[in-house]
């Protein structure tokens, strides 16, 4: 869209342009230049302008794909090595990206511009001709579609900021304050499962009695994390077509729900053994939506419930039946994502895994007690086994703020904003160059209104009422492409409806705003007219 925009610009300014020549282009025409050489040459001066912005556009593409990568890098959980470096395909688009933008903008002007009537064209007078287009000339349509597309991208990057606040503002089912995470994996150093559970049973002895500290767990994956893990579940006795989902799997200890401030909604929690003992009971706990799902009229605490095999499965417990023990609060997992998760627990003793996630709840949400619960966790862990490699210590809060996910929100913000300030100024720059241009083609007849005792209000208010009428004309025409990118976006949109009353509101008075003030320099300019030196023009 952006790159319509741009050349529906450089369309109006060869237009533009082209006018000013033509009394050029007539002569050589009369001297015996064909028309098929004139266009040549129209196009070539296009192609020039469309390979002079295509060069500029690689070495921002080039300069953000590196600042992109390098903020990708900080928050990504592992080390990655990314290369930039030009690709064919990338020229081979950008090539044809340049011919298509010569079509769009070069080929209309030159055409228009070989097609003149040389007897009026050579003519003194024939400066003036076209200085004051009607509704409908072809610059007046550009304008027009320029702005139809900006306020289409406008509100799209409305939408999306707005939906980008409201994801971050919601409740994500627990509380940050107070709430510190250490991810732990004792297989990094070679170390087994005999002495990987008795780490981690030495973990939680260690930090659960630390002062400061309320509460730990230990959980498989985190809540925001960049990892999610998904199985599907079913009931016995049910058609696994009619009643089959596919919640949130985590393996977690006991206190896992204590370490967030969550109560459980029903049911008990793990007890230690069902977090340490590799053969106790095959037991589970469900969240509220999982529930509802599952067991929508009955008491889901003691039912019985089963993992079902997928292709490929590597997991020991399918088909093994779980009983339900507790019904826990429903936890978010991302920002963007559309209702709530469903999520499915099962005890840590049973179901070792070797990375884990220690979640602990701090007693004050103080900055100062946090750091220094910190620092006794990572110096619990030392004590513990000087081997074992923390991959991760610091509050919920940081970890939140640093993930992939607000990162990539945060990015798709930023460059929805980048494009839609982009439109906006290229429809800014095309209402201004067409009234500069036709200011500057009208100054005869502004010194002789100016001469007959017109004030430079009445002026002003010339130009600027032709430019309320191409602004409105946009408004109508982008109002159907906005409610169309609403559409198209509705189904990434956060708790915003695609048809949102305050973006639809301050889209259209942004532009109009932008318009008007692009309209009012060269209005503004013209009034400066010395009335002689207009009258002697021409």
């Amino acid at each position: 869209t952006v790159l319509l925009i741009a050349c529906l610009n450089l369309a109006n300014m060869l237009l533009a342009r082209g006018t000013a020549r033509k009394k050029e282009i007539a002569l050589r025409l009369a001297l015996g230049g064909s028309r098929r050489r004139i266009v040549r040459q129209l196009l070539t001066e296009s192609l020039l302008l469309a390979s002079a912005g295509a060069a500029a556009g690689l070495v921002f593409a080039y300069w953000s794909t590196t600042f992109l990568v390098a903020s990708l890098a900080r928050v990504l959980p592992l080390t990655l090595v990314f290369e930039s470096r030009p690709d064919m395909n990338v020229l081979g688009a950008t090539a044809a990206f340049v011919g298509l933008a010569r079509l769009i903008a070069g080929v209309g002007p030159a055409l228009k511009l070989s097609r003149l009537d040389l007897v009026n064209d050579l003519k003194e007078q024939a400066a003036e001709s076209g200085a004051r287009p009607g509704a409908f000339s072809a610059r007046n349509v550009l304008v027009v579609a320029q702005l139809a597309l900006s306020l289409g991208l406008l509100s799209a990057g409305g939408l999306f900021g707005r939906s980008i606040i409201k994801a971050a503002a919601a409740d994500p089912g627990f509380s940050y304050d107070g709430a510190i995470l250490a991810t732990i994996d004792p297989s990094v150093a070679q170390i087994g499962e005999a002495r990987g559970r008795e780490i981690y049973r030495q973990v939680l002895e260690r930090v659960r009695s630390t002062p400061g500290i309320t509460a730990a767990g230990l959980a498989s994956t985190i809540p925001f994390g960049n990892v999610h893990e998904g199985r599907l579940v079913d009931r016995p006795g049910v058609p696994r077509d009619e009643k089959m989902f596919g919640p949130t799997y985590r393996i977690i200890s006991a206190n896992y729900f204590s370490a967030f401030g969550l109560p459980m909604v029903s049911g008990r929690d793990f007890t230690v053994a069902e977090e340490q003992s590799p053969n106790a009971p095959r037991v589970a706990i469900i969240d509220t939506v999982l529930a509802k799902q599952l067991f929508p009229n009955e008491d889901p605490v003691g039912q019985s419930i089963r993992f079902t095999p997928r292709e490929g499965s590597s997991y020991k417990d399918d088909n093994v039946l779980l009983q339900i023990v507790g019904v826990a609060p429903t936890m978010r997992e991302e920002l963007m994502g559309q209702g709530e998760n469903a999520h499915i627990y099962v005890p840590s003793g049973s179901n070792y895994r070797a990375a884990m996630t220690v979640h602990v709840k701090t007693s004050s949400p103080a900055p100062q007690a946090v750091s220094a619960a910190i620092e006794t966790i990572r110096r619990e862990l030392r004590a513990v086994d000087p081997r074992l490699p923390v991959l991760e210590l610091t509050t919920f809060q940081r970890f939140h703020d640093n993930s992939l996910e607000l990162w990539a929100i945060r990015t798709s913000g930023r460059m929805l904003l980048l494009v839609g300030t982009l439109a906006l100024g290229l429809a800014t720059a095309g209402v201004y160059g067409v009234k500069s241009y036709l200011v500057s083609r009208r100054t005869r007849e502004i010194g002789i209104r100016m001469a007959l005792g017109a004030n430079p209000g009445d002026v002003v208010g010339m130009v600027m009422r032709e430019s309320v009428g191409l602004t409105l004309a946009g408004l109508a025409v982008g109002f159907p492409i906005a409610l169309l990118m609403g559409r198209l976006l509705a189904t990434i949109l956060y708790d915003v409806s695609s048809f949102d009353p305050l973006v639809f509101i301050l889209s259209p008075l942004v532009l109009t705003a932008a318009a008007l003030f692009a309209s009012y320099i060269p209005a503004r300019r013209a009034t400066r007219v010395n009335p002689l030196t207009a009258l002697r023009s021409n």
